[in-house]
């Protein structure tokens, strides 16, 4: 089986996502089996353009870091997506088609090398919903802190994880290089790792002076975060 990589580098914003969306289409109109399918972003933005889509249209994925490029490796369908039909076989997932309601098999591969945590399950399961943080804490004081520092570890380790997570406001305080933070970045990076998108907001960034400071994460806006909102379920803390 053929190995399919597509590489958006230098793509255009809307260019990026045409060219993944036709290079699909035509895997499934030709019902070409492969044996990976590889998607090769060189910005953060051309990465969450990809997971957005790649969320919307049921895929299951994970994401790593090559060379200073995002990889995003496509596991298969996700099962609770609303035209996915029963898989035939643990190898085969049911890709989406914008063209008629029945899907053509495409074989996907098995998923890369796993975390090397052994509580961490080999796939993830996107919940549609985002969690947005107001505070770098949940509660107040040193437990408060650990609170936070639980709720995303235990994020980390469980199947079903939200799509995005959201800092505003002192939430930003959160993703900033700084000695405290330590386990609580750490833990963020892996969720990316697993196809989680993390933003904060850049207006906040600037209030607290620590947009230099960002280790995690990408830079967002109001607009972009109110969109998000009304489009997803929100859990806020």
């Amino acid at each position: 089986m053929k190995q399919v990589q597509i590489d958006i580098t230098q793509a255009l914003c809307t260019d990026a996502v045409s060219k993944i969306q036709n290079v699909l289409a035509k895997l499934r109109q030709n019902n070409i089996a492969v044996s990976q399918i590889v998607i090769i972003a060189d910005t953060q933005k051309r990465r969450d353009e990809t997971i957005d889509f790649l969320f919307a249209e049921g895929y299951l994925f994970q994401t790593e870091i090559k060379e200073g490029e995002f990889w995003i490796h496509i596991l298969g369908r996700d099962r609770q997506a609303p035209t996915a039909p029963t898989p035939s076989s643990p190898q085969a997932t049911t890709a989406p088609t914008d063209q008629s309601p029945q899907s053509t098999p495409v074989s996907t591969p098995p998923p890369p090398t796993p975390p090397k945590e052994p509580d961490i399950p080999p796939n993830s399961e996107f919940e549609n919903k985002i969690f947005i943080f107001t505070s770098d804490r949940i509660g107040e004081g040193d437990l408060g802190e650990k609170l936070l520092e639980g709720l995303l570890h235990n994020l980390y380790t469980t199947a079903k994880i939200p799509r995005e997570l959201i800092f505003i406001n002192r939430g930003v305080l959160a993703c900033i290089d700084v000695e405290k933070n330590l386990h609580i970045t750490r833990t963020l990076k892996k969720l990316e790792q697993r196809g989680v998108a993390v933003s904060t907001c850049g207006t906040c960034l600037e209030y607290y002076n620590v947009r230099d400071l960002l280790c995690v994460g990408s830079v967002s806006n109001s607009a972009e975060i109110t969109r998000k909102m009304l489009r997803f379920e929100v859990v806020t803390f």
